[in-house]
């Protein structure tokens, strides 16, 4: 098995592990997503959030949402990977803001209330953004950097002739 589909099947079982630990406040991961549903079946409607608070909030989701089709796309679906790349980290950046919001009182209070099922969904994350960076060769070997792989084929160097 390649090392891009382990990182991938590791990243993709921590989590979904990751919403059954507590995550925020005593709430689970899973009452955690919820809360963010929530806030997101409100669009139109006025609540004390404001349309900041609601695409942050919302941000979460489709995060999660990502997650899945990223980690989909990885096994199955070799193609656009710089694309792929671009959007797995705009959405670990997305979740690594809320341990920022955390981490100053005057954003989230002065209790710090992040639980192991927070951490371990970040890291589900990161390793999905490493499993996409990961580049391997036919043979799961790894590529190195300065080859080719494209019109020249995998192992030529450019401007040489073999």
């Amino acid at each position: 098995m390649k090392l891009r589909s382990k990182l991938g099947l590791v990243a993709a079982l921590l989590f979904g592990v990751s919403f059954a630990l507590p995550a925020d406040g005593g709430m689970s991961g899973i009452a955690c997503l919820g809360v963010c549903w929530g806030v997101l079946l409100q669009l139109g409607e006025n609540h004390e959030l404001g349309i900041g608070g609601w695409c942050y909030y919302s941000g979460f989701v489709l995060a999660n949402a990502l997650f899945v089709a990223l980690f989909a796309a990885l096994l199955v679906w070799p193609a656009r990977m710089r694309l792929r790349m671009g959007i797995a980290v705009l959405s670990t950046l997305q979740v690594m803001s809320w341990l920022i919001v955390n981490l100053f009182p005057p954003l989230k209070g002065d209790h710090f209330d992040l639980g192991i099922g927070y951490f371990i969904w970040l890291l589900s994350f990161i390793l999905l953004v490493a499993a996409h960076f990961v580049r391997s060769g036919p043979a799961g070997q790894p590529v190195d950097p300065g080859l080719a792989p494209g019109p020249l084929g995998l192992g030529e160097k450019p401007g040489r002739n073999a």
